[in-house]
């Protein structure tokens, strides 16, 4: 398996493999000297006739506080469920810690790796048991937390479900959901 770095100028060879607005937010950031994403593509070494064709793509948006914001992540379906994902997870984990702003005299801290998602039941059993597959523990339907039309409508666009874009999934009872991973930094000396 071959692990690339998705950037700004070549993110068109990502494009089937990223929600579109988030494609269209990355690609964006062209101009901007520090872009607020990153991505990560995974490819197969043992398909010779793709190895240009990536397996699995994941973009993440680092906050200010050094969580970790999974945006967008796919998997092509025939590649499922041979480690792409996951992969692509730990990747993204040590890059992050790369670019980790530490504190002076700071040697540990506690980062969240979140993802905010509203799927379909069947969808949502899936990405959820890759999920748990993968270390996040916490698991809270935000629906149920939130009364107010206008941060429903806020949460639908972070969900990657805007009326617009899909207007079949508002108000089709799919419960808007975030999932959390506690990960360990250890500063290197």
């Amino acid at each position: 398996m071959r692990i690339e770095a998705v950037t700004v100028e070549n993110l068109n060879e990502y494009k089937e493999l990223i929600l579109p607005y988030i494609y269209e937010e990355f690609r964006g950031c062209e101009d901007v000297p520090e872009s607020p994403y990153f991505g990560l593509a995974a490819f197969s070494d043992n398909d010779p006739g793709n190895l240009s064709r990536p397996a699995s793509v994941l973009v993440i948006q680092p906050e200010p506080t050094g969580d970790l914001n999974i945006v967008s992540i796919y998997t092509r379906p025939e590649c499922r469920r041979q480690g792409f994902g996951s992969a692509l997870l730990d990747s993204a984990i040590q890059v992050a810690r790369q670019m980790f702003q530490w504190e002076e005299g700071e040697t540990e801290d506690l980062v969240i790796f979140k993802t905010l998602y509203r799927l379909p039941e069947d969808l949502q059993e899936i990405y959820e048991a890759f999920l748990i597959k993968n270390h996040f523990t916490e698991f809270v339907e935000l629906d149920d937390v939130i009364s107010d039309e206008a941060e429903r409508k806020d949460l639908s666009a972070l969900s990657g479900t805007k009326p617009s874009a899909e207007p079949d999934m508002e108000g089709s009872g799919c419960p808007t959901v975030s999932a959390s991973a506690y990960i360990s930094f250890f500063r290197e000396n």
